[in-house]
């Protein structure tokens, strides 16, 4: 989903810029003045500058999250190594290698195979192959439902089995605490939109969902086959990787990073049902998920990359020469193109006005977003989404020629505003959500040491604390306490979903659907 979502903004970077005329010649490198202020207020950043004197905000990133990374202390040199040259068929710049101080991964070797790229590889060539597939892939979701044995999956378990050393590699590469991976825009961009950060690639991404599904299948292996040490490393490995893929500077890298998660605790919650870990062991567990590394941030990745991005689209219509929109039809829903951008040239637009139109949305944006009453937050960001769908109406209806390179800044900026400014709101969910399921985690693993110690649940979560807990964590989304409701031999707690709503403790799950964050033991499948 998080893949679709940048390919989303990407395709609508294209439209706008196959909708301009290049009518003005483009700028000779170290011959030209920008034709936008290098400053705080417009570009933010002030360096590093290209040749031609605009903002490399590919550059700009790389030196915010590179900071302080080396090839021992990054994660993603090892991902790389494990994943091999192509992961998703896609080819990176030899760039991206320098940047991180490692060399390429060799063309062969034994890398990490998802379950359909393996499949594919093992299954003959017969029109039943793609039924095959289906059926095993099903057989992988069941894997990683509950605890299981190689008997039961054999395909599975042999997938698991060629896999064994680049997850080797990568569960190493999850024990080191820093994750970099460089933005570099393609050297052979075809098209202008392929030059802005829109056109990076981040194909490691799309292959860290097949790695935590293997993961916790085999953590979930180990754990029916009595390997309870092996079973842990490895749902702490996938937690691991969600935390270090969620230090990637974009939106998209903390939405995977949340998925990939979500898929360690479900697993996680049935390593607790079957292996019941003592208070001991609880404590272990406890610690090592302390000492990770932070849950993603939805607000710094628009406070840079994401506003980074705005501007260097921004940037990129100013430098390149495309001179006005002749076919806004393509955007509008209409038939006919608007004359209110069908006439403007490059130097009829006030781009510093464009970009300080973007910075101010994106400041208003990041101002919401830091608020911690969620009610409070919640409002704000339906406002300025409501402020938002009008600027583009009115883009769209304007159909009078801007009189003044200011108010040709202005619509080039709502233009670009009403294309990439996005609905951030469920990304800020997204974010809560993944806070609250590591604190529904904790209290799952308290509750089991509660019972080793009491061999019965607590009749409220409070008689956690102190011995179990510092202090019951309370619900992030509707501000009030988790609901706990403790019955023989097991329990049932949650706190509400992203619909804000208590829900009764049905979830996405259940035939009767519901919203709330459920934690039940003992772990039932679908309702």
């Amino acid at each position: 989903m998080a893949v679709i979502y940048r390919l989303i903004l990407c395709a609508a970077i294209v439209i706008v810029v196959s909708e301009l005329a290049l009518a003005d010649a483009p700028p000779k490198p170290g011959k030209s003045k920008p034709k936008v202020t290098i400053s705080k207020k417009t570009t933010r950043v002030t360096g590093p500058l290209t040749r031609d004197g605009y903002v490399d905000y590919a550059g700009a990133i790389n030196e915010r999250t590179g900071k302080g990374v080396t090839p021992k202390n990054n994660a993603n040199v090892l991902f790389w190594r494990a994943v091999g040259p192509h992961p998703g068929r896609a080819t990176m710049e030899p760039r991206y290698f320098e940047l991180m101080g490692m060399q390429a991964p060799a063309e062969r070797g034994r890398y990490f195979l998802g379950l359909d790229e393996y499949l594919q590889k093992v299954l003959p060539d017969t029109a039943a192959r793609k039924q095959l597939i289906n059926e095993v892939n099903e057989e992988l979701n069941q894997a990683m439902s509950r605890p299981w044995q190689a008997g039961e999956f054999p395909r599975i378990a042999q997938w698991l089995k060629a896999n064994e050393k680049p997850l080797s590699v990568l569960v190493e590469g999850t024990r080191r605490s820093k994750f970099y991976s460089p933005v570099v825009v393609p050297a052979e961009a075809k098209g202008l939109a392929e030059k802005t950060l829109f056109a990076v690639l981040l194909p490691f991404l799309q292959q860290s969902r097949g790695c935590a599904r293997a993961l916790t299948a085999r953590a979930l292996l180990h754990a029916r086959e009595g390997r309870t040490r092996a079973a842990w490393q490895d749902l702490s490995a996938c937690h691991r990787l969600a935390r270090l893929i969620g230090q990637g500077p974009f939106l998209i890298d903390a939405l995977v990073a949340y998925a990939v998660e979500a898929v360690a605790i479900e697993a996680e919650l049935r390593f607790i049902q079957h292996t019941r870990p003592t208070a001991k062991d609880v404590a272990k567990y406890l610690g090592e998920l302390a000492s990770w590394p932070p849950v993603a941030s939805v607000v710094e990745k628009i406070e840079v990359s994401e506003r980074f991005a705005f501007l260097d689209v921004t940037q990129m219509l100013a430098r390149h020469g495309s001179s006005h929109l002749k076919e806004l039809a393509d955007l509008t829903g209409s038939d006919q193109p608007n004359p209110s951008v069908s006439r403007l040239t490059v130097s009829s637009i006030d781009w510093d006005t464009a970009m300080i139109l973007g910075n101010r949305w994106y400041d208003r944006l990041v101002t919401a977003l830091r608020k911690q009453d969620r009610r409070e937050r919640q409002e704000t960001l339906a406002g300025i989404n409501a402020e938002l769908e009008k600027l583009a109406r009115e883009v769209v209806k304007n159909r009078k020629p801007p009189k003044t390179r200011k108010a040709a800044g202005e619509l080039i900026g709502g233009i670009l505003l009403s294309l990439l400014f996005g609905q951030v709101s469920a990304a800020r969910l997204a974010e809560d959500e993944a806070l609250q399921r590591e604190r529904n985690l904790r209290v799952a693993f308290a509750l089991s040491a509660y019972r080793d110690r009491r061999r019965v649940y607590p009749k409220s979560l409070d008689q956690l604390v102190p011995e179990f807990l510092a202090k019951v964590p309370g619900d992030l989304i509707s501000g009030k306490s988790l609901v706990y409701r403790p019955s023989k031999g097991g329990y049932l707690f949650y706190s509400v979903g992203r619909n804000g709503k208590d829900d009764g403790g049905r979830s996405r799950s259940d035939k009767d659907k519901g919203d709330d964050l459920r934690v039940r033991m003992p772990v039932q499948d679908e309702d």
